[in-house]
This record gives C-alpha cells, sequence and structure tokens, in this order.
C-alpha cells in the first residue's frame, strides 16, 4: 500500500465538522407550580429546560420523581395522579438544574353533618351553627365553603354563613351545603317553660322544664350546655336527643342531669374526673354516670359531684378529698363516702363537700380553706366530720369558701370564710368562723342556696333575700358596703323588683331564681351570657330569661 492510500482515511475526517459539547442546561421552569386535585383525578404538568441565558432547550430529557408516591404519582411524561389526601412535591430535573410544584390531593365530599345535631331553642334566641363536611371515610374536611338554608324562615331565619334566630314558635330544617352534598338538622322553636334553674359555679345556667327536657345559656367552651362547636349561648338552647331528668346540676365547666330512675348522665369538661364516667375525655354529649346504686338527690361543685343514693350512703366522682374516699388524686367514676352515716342531703362546693345525716347534724369533708368545714385547726380531710356546734338542720348549702343551712324553725346559720361578707353576720371584721354564725336580721327562711362568695335565701312568702359579694351584681339589690374593697352586704338585703320566687340558685358571680309563676330571673355577671337575656350585659336587679312563654 503506498504513502497516498494510507493518508486517505485522515484527509476524510479533517473535512468532518469539529466535535462540540451540548449547551449546559442552567435552570428548569415547571407549569402549574401549583394544583389541586381531587383523589383520583389528575393534571398535566409541563416543564422546559433553559440555557444561562433563558432561552429555552426543549430537545432536553425532563426526569420526573414524587416526594410521596403513594400519594401523588407522576408519570414519565409529567401526568400527575391524585392516590391519596395530603401534599406532595413534583420535582423536575434536566441535568443538574431542577424546579418544583406543589400538588395538593383533597377528597371529594362525601357527607355533611351538622355539629350542633337537632336542637330546641327558646324564642328570639340565637345560636352560631357550623357544620363538617366528611370524605368518603368519614373524616372532615376543611376549607370548604358552607352555605345555610332553612326550610321554613318564618320559624327560624338563617344566614347564609350559619347565624340563625329562633323568629316564632315552629319546628324548621336548617341545611348546610357544601360542593352539591348537604346534612340537615330539626329546630324546634319554642316559648320555654321552667321549674328549675341551676347556676353553675362559673359561667353558664341550666335550666329543666315540666316535661324533663334541660335547656342551657352561657359559656360553652369545653360543651357544657350540651352542645358541640359552640363558644356560647346568650339564650336557651338544648340539644334534642337528651333523656329527660328529674333534677339537673351544673358544676364550673359541666352539667349532669338526673332521670327520676336514679340515673346520671354528664357532659362538659371531664378534667378531674369531673363526668364520672371513667373518662377524662370532654364531650358535649350526655354521658351515663355508672352508679352501684340509684341517686335520690344530686349537686356538682367546681370539680366534684356528690348525691344520696337509695341505700341513704354518700356518693361522689371527682376530685380528692372532696370526694369523700381515697382514690387519689380523683375519681374517676363514684365511690362511695367512708363511713356509715346516712344521709338525706349532700352538697358539693368549691373544693368541699357538706352533708345533713338522718341525726340532723351537718358534716363536711375536703380541703378546710377558712375553716369552711365548720372545723378548727385542720388542712382537709377524706373522712366527715360533723360541724363544731351540735345544730341541727333540715336544709344546707356551700359556696367557694362558706356552708350555710337552715334549722327547722327557718333559722339560718353559716359558717367558714367571711372575706366578702358570705356568713350573713352582721358587721363585723371577723374573716372566718369554724362555728355557724346566725344570719343577721332575724329572718325566717324556707330555703337557701349559696355559691361563690355570695349567699340567697327564701322567705316562706317567696322575697328573695340575698348577702356577700356584690362586685357584679350578684346581690340583685344595689349595696354600699365594702368588703376588702370589694362591694358586699355582710346582712341580708333584699332583691330587687318584687319578684316572689319559688327558688333560688347561686353560682360563682350570678344568680337566678324560678318564680312562683315558672319564670326565670337571673342577675348579675354576664359576660358569657350566663344571664340568657340575649345580651352579654351585667344585670344588678333581676333579668328575665329569654324565650320563655
Amino acid at each position: 500500500m503506498n504513502r497516498l492510500a494510507l493518508l486517505c482515511p485522515f484527509a476524510l475526517l479533517a473535512c468532518e465538522a469539529p466535535f462540540s459539547f451540548p449547551t449546559p442546561v442552567a435552570s428548569v421552569t415547571i407549569s402549574p407550580p401549583t394544583a389541586d386535585i381531587y383523589q383520583g383525578d389528575s393534571v398535566q404538568l409541563n416543564a422546559t429546560a433553559h440555557d444561562s441565558a433563558g432561552v429555552a432547550l426543549p430537545d432536553r430529557t425532563i426526569i420526573w420523581s414524587s416526594s410521596n408516591p403513594d400519594r401523588v404519582h407522576v408519570s414519565a411524561n409529567g401526568l400527575v395522579v391524585g392516590l391519596d389526601g395530603g401534599s406532595s412535591t413534583i420535582t423536575a430535573r434536566s441535568d443538574d438544574a431542577t424546579a418544583a410544584a406543589t400538588i395538593r390531593v383533597t377528597f371529594r365530599v362525601a357527607a355533611v353533618t351538622v355539629d350542633q345535631g337537632d336542637l330546641t331553642i327558646g324564642l328570639s334566641g340565637t345560636l352560631q351553627l357550623s357544620a363538617t363536611p366528611r370524605d368518603p371515610t368519614g373524616n372532615g374536611l376543611g376549607g370548604r365553603a358552607i352555605v345555610w338554608s332553612s326550610s321554613d324562615s318564618i320559624v327560624t331565619r338563617v344566614s347564609p354563613t350559619g347565624s340563625m334566630e329562633a323568629m316564632t314558635e315552629g319546628v324548621a330544617t336548617l341545611t348546610a351545603t357544601v360542593e352539591g352534598v348537604s346534612g340537615s338538622i330539626t329546630v324546634r322553636v319554642e316559648r320555654l317553660a321552667f321549674v328549675s334553674v341551676s347556676a353553675s359555679e362559673l359561667r353558664h345556667s341550666c335550666g329543666r322544664t315540666s316535661d324533663g327536657r334541660v335547656a342551657c345559656w352561657g359559656l360553652n367552651n369545653v360543651g357544657q350546655l350540651g352542645l358541640a362547636a359552640v363558644g356560647r349561648s346568650t339564650s336557651p338552647v338544648a340539644a334534642t336527643a337528651v333523656p329527660r331528668f328529674a333534677e339537673v346540676t351544673s358544676g364550673a365547666t359541666f352539667t349532669c342531669g338526673r332521670t327520676s330512675s336514679g340515673q346520671v348522665y354528664c357532659w362538659g369538661s371531664a378534667a378531674r374526673g369531673r363526668l364520672g364516667t371513667g373518662s377524662l375525655t370532654s364531650t358535649p354529649h350526655a354521658s351515663l354516670v355508672p352508679l352501684t346504686r340509684p341517686l335520690l338527690t344530686l349537686s356538682s361543685g367546681w370539680n366534684h359531684t356528690c348525691g344520696v343514693g337509695v341505700d341513704g350512703r354518700g356518693y361522689c366522682w371527682g376530685e380528692f378529698p372532696q370526694v369523700g374516699n381515697y382514690p387519689g388524686p380523683v375519681a374517676r367514676t363514684p365511690v362511695t363516702v367512708i363511713g356509715e352515716l346516712i344521709y338525706e342531703a349532700i352538697a358539693a362546693g368549691e373544693g368541699f363537700t357538706c352533708g345533713i345525716a338522718t341525726d340532723s347534724l351537718a358534716y363536711c369533708w375536703g380541703t378546710n380553706l377558712f375553716n369552711r368545714l365548720g372545723v378548727d385547726s385542720l388542712q382537709e380531710t377524706v373522712e366527715p366530720l360533723p360541724v363544731s356546734g351540735g345544730l341541727r338542720f333540715t336544709s344546707l348549702t356551700i359556696g367557694g369558701l362558706h356552708a350555710c343551712a337552715l334549722s327547722e324553725t327557718g333559722d339560718a346559720h353559716c359558717w367558714g370564710g367571711n372575706l366578702f361578707g358570705e356568713l350573713g353576720a352582721g358587721p363585723g371584721a371577723i374573716d372566718a368562723s369554724a362555728a355557724p354564725q346566725p344570719v343577721a336580721g332575724g329572718l325566717v327562711f324556707s330555703s337557701i342556696a349559696a355559691g361563690g362568695h355570695t349567699a340567697c335565701a327564701l322567705t316562706p312568702s317567696g322575697v328573695a333575700y340575698c348577702w356577700g359579694q356584690n362586685d357584679a351584681g350578684q346581690l340583685g339589690a344595689p349595696t354600699t358596703d365594702l368588703c376588702n374593697g370589694i362591694p358586699c352586704s355582710r346582712a341580708p338585703v333584699a332583691v330587687s323588683g318584687g319578684l316572689q320566687f319559688a327558688a333560688l340558685s347561686v353560682g360563682d358571680r350570678h344568680s337566678c331564681g324560678v318564680t312562683v309563676g315558672a319564670i326565670v330571673y337571673c342577675w348579675g355577671k354576664n359576660d358569657a351570657g350566663q344571664l340568657g337575656d340575649g345580651t352579654l350585659t351585667d344585670r344588678a336587679v333581676p333579668t328575665r330569661v329569654a324565650g320563655q312563654r
């Protein structure tokens, strides 16, 4: 072979174009950068590579990936499919450049539940309703627009956002609609007729109607009104699907009811064992208390409830030591008060309990702040101890730091703390007394009630008198005294308005009463609607609760 033949291949190579490297990918753009899709739906993503000058490089390979492929799947060409609820980041890569898109997968609405359930509400009452859209598995779905409507706007008017007003007596269906799916409740508007009332140790009240229904008003932060998802109600409202009760009693942040057969149901805050169900989970639903004996009476205090069983023994649940037994630190279910006493009545207060035994003597147990147990030189006791003095009583009531009782002749005596005149013993600087002190004025009473730092009592003719702290008008009458710088009265003052009452109940800083005509009035603090008059205005005189006949 000659030299020319050997050089020909190299000559041909020299004639071809010189080799060049591809333009580097400097960035990637992705469209759309975010997308919301339903489970099972898809969206097409598009990505483009660019050089450093921003010029598109359409021929470059794009590699797709998902941060959560079990939730969001992406194909090789950028088609995204929603597999499960939640969000995922979809990444488009070309060379070393990447771009990301956020894909949020939501469920379609399968059902809508109205959180409050079927309701009974007093005439002219208002309430903010709420509803929960739910996915096919029953889980709640947030962030959905809810539109409300009423089947009868003459009975109940409801705004598109769920603000309901009871217009006239009758029954209406209220419907919440979300993305074409609806849920409804039945609302009954009535003129309520109460036969009893219970003012709580904090900021709500409940009344019982003649047919055993319970309607409540005031604060509802933990379901103490018996309703879900309502922060408060300034007028009486009731859940329809609850038992009928013979007695209702309002604790600080919970409520309990006793049926005519002696069963007890509680609802609201379950902290400190308040509900007696064994659970510490708060609930707006009436929950059955597992009693070993039916109860004849019921009384709720700040953190506990007690009653007298059909066997005459005391039964309590809630916080130790005022439950009268040794579960410590709380009794999640009822325990029997230790000792062999048989009781006629038991009253639960704020950290202590007192009862009247069959010998008509008063006995107390719990913590002994300001000698409220009626004994001296003792910090606390689980065992019931007799109140000093040996007086015999027919009825008894207790509040925050004091207790009061009536004798057979209607004389009232109080013992315990007297920082705000709650003993009603008249002028004097005494801060506490373990011995029962006679209430000043020589009045004869037929019933007595205490709560917070206040006490009220009724004469046989139905005239109400109150004494103690009066900073929010809870005495129902103006006073000029100051007790430790706080408005008060150290002796009974007649409640304003000239009403004739059949029963009274005293809470922390508000009081309520049922007149002989079966109309409930409340007075005092009203910052959460606990007076039930449709406002948040404090009242220093009895004010009619809204929605009554």
